[in-house]
């Protein structure tokens, strides 16, 4: 293939990955932090988690001139699959990179979320991507990306280690100032004005907030989620199972692919693996959410893409394999992935109860409300809350339910379930934090 038809082909290819996200996207309002984010697109506002902190300026601000935040993440998984192309070598190795990130579960997901995921790993993709070129140039604008990086997730700090390790040990010495050059430049770019919208004092507030929160409540991280066996497995389900293959007998027939590809790599290809992953993957496993949110693992997910692709330079076909099973298992999920439990079940509770039905929930709340803006959806943490909500309504109705799933049910004489159309689940594969959302009904006078 000469180098214009190459040019032409890839550029088909990545439209085309970008249309294909979008055209399978799912509903803007799938999870609660994806309804802040819809928000935060006409009411950017940190105190009303529109978004929640830290805030993700550079997204929320590319959201804001395309006004579509499926969209830009879209793109931005397109985005993505090219610089993967260019990290798994720009020949065979790339074009499986390429195709293996284009069919696999988790960047197919987030590629048509309204969530900060896959527009964060373009950018620390197009970073690390830089490095495969020469010159100043190259590293300063590795430097750019990689503060965008932060500045539309910050969460993958631990990848900036990576970066200016990988610069610090092969890249020659006269390109670690350019980028680090180009980072400080892009991180003041994105900074300044974010710490001037929201105010520097707000800000501080939130964030101690929110940091005590994540690590200590509601984060799922090993402070709140201890035990290492579950986090484990659920990692290497987030990696392998809900990240390529979303299929037992894919990923067995993957795995045995992969075997098959398996060759000792040079003790320099062992060294950079280790300086990109191991800094991400102990952040993860012990900070993240993973049993819950197999996203966080996104940037392992493109690592293993690109891993993927190298090892089948020597036997192509095992690397068309390999993409085959991974579009074979991801496709029949995305399509019939309909709309979240909540949003299922808001529209069933407005429909039987009309106005005279108020709902309790936690993160389903949210999702609820952007579903059927009708319905009355109020956030509790534990059914003894209830009352204390119910006192400051002016009317009070007649149907009161709370999500079963995400309140404590701590007095059982004041609660049984409701109509049973009230309950609906959709495949844990796409959505493992709320797969299943049930209504029960709450007795004001057991």
């Amino acid at each position: 293939m000469t180098r214009a038809r190459q040019r032409l082909a890839l550029a088909a290819a990545v439209v085309a990955l970008a249309a294909l996200r979008f055209i399978t996207r799912g509903p803007a309002a799938d999870s609660w932090d994806a309804v802040g984010f819809m928000n935060a697109v006409h009411d950017f506002d940190l105190a009303a988690f529109q978004p929640h902190f830290p805030g993700y300026p550079v997204y929320v601000a590319l959201c804001k001139v395309v006004r579509d935040p499926q969209l830009v993440s879209a793109i931005a998984s397109a985005a993505t699959a090219l610089a993967l192309w260019r990290l798994g070598g720009a020949g065979r190795g790339g074009w499986i990179a390429l195709g293996l990130w284009a069919g696999a579960l988790s960047p197919w997901l987030t590629g048509g979320a309204a969530l900060a995921d896959a527009t964060a790993t373009a950018l620390v993709a197009a970073a690390f991507a830089a490095l495969t070129f020469d010159g100043a140039g190259a590293a300063l604008l590795g430097g750019v990306a990689l503060a965008l990086t932060l500045g539309t997730r910050v969460s993958y700090w631990p990848l900036a280690l990576s970066f200016a390790l990988v610069v610090a040990r092969w890249r020659p010495p006269r390109d670690r100032l350019p980028a680090l050059a180009g980072f400080v430049a892009a991180t003041l770019a994105w900074l300044i004005p974010f710490v001037a919208v929201v105010g520097l004092p707000e800000l501080v507030a939130l964030g101690r907030v929110h940091l005590a929160g994540q690590f200590a409540d509601w984060g799922g991280s090993i402070a709140t989620r201890p035990n290492v066996a579950a986090r484990a497995l659920a990692f290497v389900r987030d990696l392998a199972y809900d990240g390529l293959w979303p299929n037992v007998f894919a990923l067995v027939a993957a795995l045995i692919g992969c075997a098959f590809l398996a060759r000792r790599p040079s003790p320099r290809a062992r060294a950079l693996a280790a300086a990109v992953v191991v800094p991400y993957a102990l952040w993860a496993f012990f900070a993240q959410n993973i049993l819950e949110q197999p996203r966080h693992l996104l940037p392992l997910v493109a690592v293993a893409c690109v891993a993927i692709g190298r090892a089948a330079v020597l036997r192509p076909l095992v690397g068309v394999e390999l993409v085959a099973l991974a579009f074979a298992a991801s496709t029949p999920l995305v399509v019939r992935r309909g709309p979240p439990a909540a949003a299922v079940v808001a529209e069933r509770a407005a429909a039987r109860y009309g106005r005279d039905v108020v709902v309790f929930a936690r993160r389903s709340a949210r999702v609820m409300q952007a579903a059927e803006p009708t319905l009355q959806a109020h956030t509790a943490d534990r059914v003894s809350e209830i009352l204390g909500t119910l006192e400051r309504l002016a009317v009070l109705p007649r149907h009161v339910l709370f999500v079963a799933e995400e309140l404590a049910d701590d007095d059982p004489s004041r609660t049984r379930p409701a109509d049973g159309s009230l309950h609906f689940c959709r495949d844990p594969r796409v959505d493992r934090q709320s797969p299943c959302v049930t209504l029960r009904s709450y007795n004001l006078h057991p």
